[in-house]
């Protein structure tokens, strides 16, 4: 049985993600439980979707080569969707091109509460190796 008892942050790190239009930093947690990985928390701007998405690859990058993991979960309100990023577009985020990467919330999942029908809301891993 796994218990909070034995989950414990081991490490934090605010990692600069590499934009053009302002300066943003994806919080990034690194935790032990039954193994260790690393919890990136990220709310992407609508108006910038796809550079902020993709700019997580790199972020992904910087936090396994700091505390040398490769497991390393991505969740949040990305924008990942409907207009914000559109299906022309996905071809230009190296989390969705990388196909080592898995997305658990499918494209055809609706993350809102109003009207659309959207995939706002992300949770993406990259597999143990």
């Amino acid at each position: 049985t796994h218990s909070r008892a034995h989950t414990r942050l081991i490490n934090e790190a605010s990692l600069l993600m590499k934009l053009e239009h302002k300066p943003k930093t994806a919080l990034c947690f690194w935790f032990a439980a039954v193994e260790t990985f690393v919890l990136i928390p990220q709310h992407t701007s609508p108006d910038y979707a796809v550079v902020e998405v993709d700019a997580l690859y790199d972020v992904v990058a910087d936090a396994r080569h700091r505390w040398n993991t490769n497991d390393v979960v991505l969740l949040g309100d990305f924008n990942a969707g409907c207009s914000f990023v559109t299906s022309s577009e996905w071809q230009q985020i190296r989390l969705f091109t990388d196909q080592s990467f898995l997305w658990l919330i499918p494209d055809q999942a609706d993350t809102t509460v109003t009207h659309t029908n959207c995939p706002y809301d992300r949770y993406r891993r990259t597999p143990a190796h």
